[in-house]
């Protein structure tokens, strides 16, 4: 699918919700949402034998996506699956570009300072980590350990900006290569979430 289409698609399906939702002002229930924004991601990677990616240590600006769904059991606290994914662009041991995502997935909650906007909020969250390439066809997803803490504001209902760290530690061992990296990502985006 290309970014267009996605983008299309995010949209639609956020105006959607958007107009099937309770419209009640509630927090509580079923919460989906969806952020865009940017960050500085710094990855050292260490590759044992004839690896993709050189081992090294480098910074990027990544775009970043910022998603989540769950259930809010009251109108201060919300859990739900959360990921944070950066997309960027490398180049690799035999000197080729490539576009790659690195990310987190986590079981995370949310807690409002007031039950309704303007409201600050804090986050956290606990999970896996990955590294991918997606249009490199013989080339593994590498998986870890990754963790999210993160802070927030509320402007109006649905409407919030979201800033944090995420962590993680992917790997992969495949055809006699080692590779492993530790990726840290600090990042702001902007963000609807329907409840």
């Amino acid at each position: 699918m290309n970014p267009k289409t996605s983008l299309l698609l995010i949209l639609f399906v956020m105006l959607t919700v958007q107009q099937t939702k309770a419209s009640d002002g509630e927090r509580k229930g079923f919460i989906f949402g969806f952020g865009l924004g940017s960050g500085i991601l710094s990855i050292d990677n260490d590759i044992d034998g004839r690896g993709f990616f050189a081992t090294g240590k480098e910074s990027k600006i990544p775009f970043v996506s910022n998603s989540k769904i769950g259930y809010a059991p009251s109108n201060r606290l919300l859990i739900y699956w959360s990921g944070k994914a950066s997309w960027f662009g490398m180049t690799n041991a035999k000197d080729e570009k490539t576009f790659v995502t690195a990310g987190t997935g986590a079981l995370t909650a949310s807690y409002f300072l007031k039950p309704k906007s303007p409201s600050l909020f804090f986050s956290a969250g606990l999970g896996y980590s990955n590294w991918t390439m997606p249009f490199e066809v013989d080339e593994e997803p590498w998986y870890g350990f990754g963790l999210f803490a993160g802070a927030g504001y509320e402007f109006v209902e649905h409407l919030y900006i979201e800033g944090g760290i995420s962590w993680g530690n992917p790997s992969n061992e495949s055809n006699g290569v080692s590779s492993k990296s530790n990726n840290l990502l600090m990042f702001i985006t902007v963000n609807f979430l329907s409840y």
